[in-house]
């Protein structure tokens, strides 16, 4: 399933992924602060989540 009008420019999500984009930080704190910022709701917080927090107790190495 494609969603093509998932980042229209100008809304709420996409604002908040260009503003993430130029944070030096991807933790959920981050996420939140841009959640709060942006007025999000929960679906948008959680793709936002999944796609910019990097976890940092992932060992690629195991």
């Amino acid at each position: 399933m494609q969603d093509y009008g998932l980042l229209i420019n100008g809304s709420p999500l996409a604002k908040a992924v260009h503003w993430l984009s130029h944070q030096h930080a991807h933790d959920k704190k981050t996420v939140y602060a841009a959640a709060l910022r942006f007025d999000l709701n929960i679906k948008d917080e959680q793709f936002l989540i999944e796609h910019f927090v990097f976890d940092q107790d992932v060992n690629p190495m195991k």
